[in-house]
C-alpha cells in the first residue's frame, strides 16, 4: 500500500515538474516574442509647450494581444498623463501611427489637432522636425525605434532656440525599457521573478555568442 501511495505521489510530483517546465518555457518564449519598447516626444507652438496630458490622450488598458487582434491604440500609446514617453507594443508602428491615435492628421506642412485647431498655415511661420538631433523632412513614415527623441515645433524660432527646445525632450526611455508597464500583459518579466531570470540568462548567453562569434570574424 505504501509503495502504490509513494509511486502515485512520485507521479503527481514528476506531472506537477513537467507542467511546470511547460508552463516558464510557455512564459518566457512569450515574454521574448512581445514588443515593448519607447521613445520619448514633444510638442511646441510658438515657443509653448503642447499640453496632450489629459486622460482622452491616454491608453490605460492591457497592450499585449497577439497577432491581427490588437487595435491601433495597442500597438502605441501613453500612459497614466504622462505626455513625454510612448510605449510601443508591436512592429513596425511609426510617428504617423502614433500621431492619428491621437486624434491628429497631418503632413509636411500642416497638423490638424483633435479640436479641429490647425498648426501650418502661417506663411511666415513652419513646422520643424528634430529627430534624435538631427533635422529631418518629416517623421510621419519613419519606424518609432527604441530611444528615439522626437521634437515637432511650429513657429519662427531660429537654429539656436529650435536646439534649446530639443534639449528639453525627455530622455526616459531607456529608463522606462526596464520598468514595468502599467498598460502591458501577464507576460511583462517584472511580473515574474522566474520568467524574468530566464528571459536575461538566455538573451546574455545570446549576445555573448554573437560577440564571440564577431571576434572570430
Amino acid at each position: 500500500m505504501k509503495k502504490m501511495i509513494f509511486i502515485a505521489t512520485m507521479m503527481i510530483a514528476c506531472g506537477l515538474l513537467v507542467w511546470g517546465v511547460i508552463y516558464l518555457a510557455t512564459k518566457v518564449e512569450q515574454v521574448r516574442n512581445t514588443v515593448h519598447y519607447h521613445a520619448n516626444i514633444a510638442f511646441y507652438i510658438n515657443g509653448e509647450r503642447l499640453d496632450i496630458s489629459d486622460d482622452k490622450f491616454m491608453e490605460d488598458i492591457g497592450a499585449c494581444k497577439a497577432g491581427s487582434n490588437k487595435s491601433p491604440l495597442d500597438r502605441v500609446h501613453f500612459h497614466e498623463n504622462n505626455m513625454d514617453t510612448i510605449h510601443i507594443h508591436d512592429d513596425g508602428v511609426t510617428w504617423g501611427h502614433f500621431m492619428t491615435n491621437l486624434g491628429f492628421t497631418f503632413s509636411q506642412k500642416l497638423i490638424v489637432f483633435d479640436d479641429g485647431q490647425a498648426a501650418g498655415n502661417d506663411e511666415n511661420k513652419k513646422w520643424t522636425f528634430v529627430l534624435n538631433g538631427q533635422k529631418i523632412r518629416d517623421p510621419f513614415n519613419q519606424q518609432i525605434l527604441s530611444t528615439d527623441r522626437l521634437l515637432l515645433t511650429y513657429g519662427d524660432q531660429d537654429d539656436q532656440a529650435i536646439e534649446g527646445l530639443y534639449a528639453s525632450v525627455s530622455q526616459n526611455a531607456q529608463e522606462y525599457n526596464g520598468k514595468y508597464d502599467p498598460g502591458t500583459c501577464s507576460a511583462d518579466t517584472n511580473q515574474n521573478i522566474i520568467v524574468k531570470t530566464i528571459v536575461e540568462t538566455l538573451d546574455g548567453k545570446k549576445m555573448d555568442h554573437s560577440e564571440h562569434e564577431h571576434e572570430e570574424k
